[in-house]
């Protein structure tokens, strides 16, 4: 039996309802978590709410423009993507892999085609990307913000500082690390040695600090999951990489488990 915090994460996009219970059927059943939704709204809304290792598109919704719909979602992530075209035609699926999507697939398929296909996009992103993002830029901007990581200061673009803790640093090098999904409570207290021996509940009391600081829409919660960052993210490497690891000072107080 799978665990569920082991089994991939799949969200299926289209206006068929009956599609939409075969294939959570059929892929539920070869241990994936499923996800549907049936519109270009109810697919955000479910991107904002819940973890994702990739979507599956089919172009042919209903009113919708599924190829922008791939155009905007890649614009947003680099989340993996398989669109689902309708006939031979090859101009959808030439289209939708220039606009970012990972895979194609032309319907009518067999459920094992997609399931194939499914592993193998997932099995080529696990060998190109390491769980997290490597942080090696001098400067990150976000949110009218500059976090340089030379100095380990955070400031706007008026000079005005906002002093991070050692222990609120490390939090928001774990989120930028893991940029584009969210971040779990646990992956939180298991980012550095600062949180060692915290509780949950500590780092939504530190993670709430660190929002009073960066403003109130930076950091989202997921209810029952974690938090990401929700702005957008520039990165710079104007001098050369420095040591990123966070100041050896005494951590902030945190109750234990």
């Amino acid at each position: 039996m799978h665990d569920d915090g082991d089994r991939p994460r799949l969200l299926f996009v289209g206006h068929d309802r009956d599609d939409r219970t075969r294939l959570t059927e059929r892929l539920s059943g070869a241990g994936y978590q499923v996800r549907t939704a049936d519109s270009a709204a109810a697919m955000h809304l479910a991107l904002r709410r819940h973890r994702c290792d990739l979507v599956i598109l089919d172009v042919a919704l209903p009113g919708e423009d599924g190829l922008q719909l791939c155009r905007d979602l890649r614009a947003d992530s680099d989340l993996p993507l398989i669109l689902l075209t309708v006939g031979e035609d090859a101009v959808d699926r030439i289209v939708g892999l220039e606009m970012g999507a990972d895979d194609c697939l032309s319907g009518p398929f067999e459920p094992q085609e997609l399931l194939a296909r499914i592993k193998s996009v997932l099995r080529r992103v696990r060998r190109r990307a390491p769980a997290t993002a490597p942080l090696d830029a001098r400067l990150v901007r976000f949110a009218g913000w500059t976090l340089d990581w030379g100095s380990r200061r955070l400031h706007r673009a008026n000079g005005r500082e906002a002093g991070l803790s050692a222990l609120q640093l490390q939090l928001l090098r774990t989120l930028v690390e893991r940029r584009n999904r969210i971040v779990t409570r646990k992956e939180l207290i298991a980012s550095g040695g600062l949180l060692e021996a915290a509780t949950p509940r500590a780092v939504d009391v530190q993670i709430a600090r660190l929002r009073n600081k960066l403003g109130a829409k930076t950091i989202r919660t997921v209810r029952g999951e974690g938090y990401a960052l929700a702005v957008p993210l520039r990165f710079e490497w104007s001098e050369p990489p420095r040591d990123l690891s966070p100041p050896k000072t005494a951590p902030d107080s945190l109750p234990c488990a």
